[in-house]
């Protein structure tokens, strides 16, 4: 719950991602008492409040950069991490919190199914809307588990990116004419 430099604060963001889909698996296991339950869910919350400030910060007056961690895949993490702690904390605000921040990543998404962010990582625009897509469907399936799903707006530009990204790791020619770079070879 301390301070970090940006890299420690990202890897606090998915370690907490992973923590908290865990917990969900097994919170309801013989032995995990109300107590160990409740004390569990706090420090699940306590960390995803940690995560959060990043996020808030307003953007800047000129508009975003190519790669601004506030809209692009780490803001899809952070919406992750914050919304499955919320959900084993039993927090709502916290899932409000990570739905709205999906949202807002899901509203770049263009018709074509291309996020602009991920876009902007040239040869490796494949692979990062691969790396947004698993944490952005990943939230909105903690939301929906919260009983707070995504809009239909953004449910719509989740199904276009998932769409447009598959479709891109059987033939890149798309992203790589949008990202204007040949992609980096994908690993079976």
């Amino acid at each position: 719950l301390g301070s970090f430099n940006m890299q420690g604060g990202f890897h606090r963001k998915w370690a907490l991602s992973g923590a908290s889909i865990a917990w969900l698996a097994v919170r309801d296991a013989p032995g995990a008492t109300a107590e160990r339950q409740a004390r569990i869910g706090a420090w699940l919350g306590a960390v995803a409040r940690a995560v959060q400030p990043t996020y808030d910060r307003p953007l800047p007056r000129g508009g975003p950069g190519p790669a601004d961690m506030r809209l692009n895949n780490h803001v899809a993490w952070a919406a992750l991490a914050v919304g499955a702690a919320g959900v084993g904390a039993g927090d709502p605000a916290l899932v409000r919190w990570a739905v709205a921040k999906n949202e807002l990543f899901l509203s770049l998404v263009t018709p074509e199914g291309a996020h602009p962010q991920e876009l902007a990582r040239g040869r490796m625009a494949l692979h990062y809307h691969l790396f947004a897509l698993q944490a952005a469907a990943a939230a909105a399936r903690a939301g929906a588990a919260a009983g707070q799903p995504l809009s239909p707006a953004g449910q719509a530009a989740l199904d276009r990116m998932a769409r447009f990204t598959f479709a891109q790791t059987q033939d890149s020619a798309r992203i790589a004419e949008l990202a204007g770079a040949r992609q980096a070879h994908l690993s079976a």
